[in-house]
């Protein structure tokens, strides 16, 4: 594969294995945010239900909201066109083909720290 190519060709799926640059960070994984998905409804991940979003080094991390912190679902920062925040909101826009759709797919978490989550991505 080239250069930013992955086997993985949709973000929105199961992690199966550690991505190999999360092996190479060691126990900084990076920062972790609670948030609540408000949009759209996610295979795996249910709508306004609590979970961990952590800033990876090579994307955004949807974890479980408990003492495991498994991971659901990721966003490769690749795939990711813009984000955005407010005071209770943290958005990106995806491309359509990485969520299998024609147009571009926005994702809204509920979180009272969206804007310093879009200061460090």
């Amino acid at each position: 594969m080239g250069a930013g190519a992955s086997a993985v060709k949709e973000p929105n799926v199961p992690l199966g294995s550690t991505m190999a640059s999360r092996e190479a960070q060691g126990q900084d994984l990076g920062m972790e945010y609670e948030v609540t998905l408000l949009k759209p409804k996610l295979k795996d991940v249910n709508l306004n239900e609590k979970y961990i979003l952590r800033v990876g080094y090579e994307a955004l991390v949807l974890l479980k909201n408990d003492e495991t912190k498994s991971p659901v679902t990721y966003f490769k920062y690749q795939d990711i066109i813009s984000w955005g925040s407010t005071n209770k909101f943290f958005t990106f826009k995806v491309f359509g083909n990485a969520m299998q759709h024609h147009l571009p797919v926005s994702i809204i978490f509920g979180t009272p720290k969206g804007s310093e989550i879009e200061k460090i991505t």
